[in-house]
This record gives structure tokens, sequence and C-alpha cells, in this order.
């Protein structure tokens, strides 16, 4: 009696799909056992399907905007020694920081806090302003000038210290003193 050959598993692997040459290449043949005839395999049996092209992988969508303050819409003008402006996330959509780096020294770094910008009006630059815009609130420091965002803030704070004067353009409102606070709680 003659006994029918086996075929050999490199000729079965090769009429096999890519990801069942995966598998074997990868270690996964030890999975694979023979069984006495009549018998089902053990676990589930993969089949092989023909590769499809798949349309090329798509942009996510960009994050909604985030809820924010109007209380920086108006036209208005902050001047004072110096100024921080903290926020929440999505605050650095809403500022620009004007770099002029022969008269402000520029850093951008992580702390605890949160994202920092600041710049320094360098000793020597006479006259020279850190600036930023806030939305509609333009601020200069002639000293120094921070922007923080914070990961948890809940609102914009706009604190202005060191003879600082805060008017509306249009000049219906004006504000004074050592230190000036401007706040803009975020919608709910």
């Amino acid at each position: 009696m003659k006994r029918k050959a086996k075929p050999r598993l490199t000729a079965v692997l090769s009429s096999l799909a890519p990801p069942v040459l995966l598998l074997a290449s990868l270690g996964a043949g030890a999975a694979c056992s023979t069984t006495a005839k009549g018998t089902e395999p053990p676990g589930p049996v993969a089949e092989a399907r023909p590769s499809t092209p798949t349309a090329p992988p798509q942009e996510p969508a960009p994050d909604p905007p985030r809820p924010w303050t109007r209380a920086f819409r108006e036209k208005s003008l902050l001047v004072a020694r110096e100024v921080s402006v903290e926020g929440p996330p999505g605050l650095l959509a809403h500022v620009a920081i004007l770099q002029d780096p022969q008269t402000c020294d520029h850093e951008v770094r992580t702390t605890p806090e949160g994202l920092l910008q600041e710049a320094s009006v360098r000793p020597g630059a006479e006259g020279a302003l850190a600036r930023c815009q806030l939305d509609g609130l333009a601020i200069a420091a002639t000293r120094r000038l921070e922007v923080l965002e914070r990961p948890l803030a809940e609102q914009v704070v706009v604190r202005a210290r060191g003879e600082a004067v805060w008017q509306r353009v249009d000049g219906a409102d004006r504000r004074t003193g050592a230190e000036v606070v401007l706040r803009g709680r975020l919608p709910r």
C-alpha cells in the first residue's frame, strides 16, 4: 500500500494570503497542529481573502472651537510696567505676541503651571515696549510681558502692575492705578 505524500509546509504557506504568511513568519506556526482524520481543528480557522486597496487615510477633523470669553472683544489699550495674561487651553489662539529681537528678549517654556511665553525689554532699549494683542485688547509693557496658558484655568485674567492704564479706544471707559486687573469668564 502506497502512502500519500504530505504537502510541504512551504508549499501550503505560499498558497495562502499574506496575513497568514505574516503569522507563520512570526512563529504562529507553533499554534498549528495536525488533527486526526474526521476531527475539527481547535479554535477558529482563518480564511484567506485577497487584499483590496484601501482609501488614503483622511485627515482628522479639527477640534471644534472652544467656548471663549467676550470680555476682550471691545477695542481697548492696556499699558503698564509689567503685564501678565493667564488663561485656559485655547488662550494662545487668541493672543499674538510681537517679537522684536532688537529690543526684547523672548522665551517660551513649559512650567509646572503650563506653557509660559515671556517678552522682556532689554536694558538700554529706551522707549521700547513688549507688546501683544488679546482679541481686541492691545497690551504694551515697558519692562516685561508674560502669557501663561494653564490647563485648569476657568477664566482669562490680565493683570497690569506699575503705573497701569486701561482705556477703551472709543474713550467710553478708563481705569488707572498701581494695578489694573481685567477678567473674562468662559461661557459654560
